[in-house]
């Protein structure tokens, strides 16, 4: 094999992995709270009813432009908590849809992509 193996350098996109748990008591979904954790291991909690708002502001308050965000089960769940934060600033993403199922959002100005892990496991 004529390929030679090279070092490894640090990957050119950066990942935010995170996850939503919500309260359903008064029969609408609220977030109650959201961890997130960055390549570098540092890990955030944003608890209470104030946790979707506080991570969008965190995640896209400018530190993580062209990240890619990843959650597992986006599609049908913690996709809504940040589309509909998105929608409430005013926000514009792009959304790639499959019937009611979110796929993937991008912040079209900061370029950061929200993504579902399921869409990567093999069936």
């Amino acid at each position: 094999c004529s390929l030679q193996r090279g070092a490894l350098g640090d990957p050119e996109t950066k990942y935010v992995c995170f996850d939503f748990g919500a309260d359903q008591s008064s029969g609408v979904h609220k977030a109650g709270f959201c961890i997130a954790r960055c390549m570098d291991g540092a890990g955030f909690v944003f608890g209470g009813y104030d946790a979707e708002g506080d991570f969008c502001d965190w995640l896209f308050g400018g530190a993580h432009g062209g990240c890619t965000a990843v959650a597992h089960d986006m599609r049908a769940f913690d996709g809504y908590f940040v589309l509909h934060c998105m929608l409430g600033k005013g926000l514009k993403p792009d959304v790639v849809t499959n019937g009611a199922k979110i796929m993937m959002m991008r912040h079209t100005v900061l370029n950061i992509r929200i993504i579902d892990s399921f869409n990567f496991i093999p069936v």
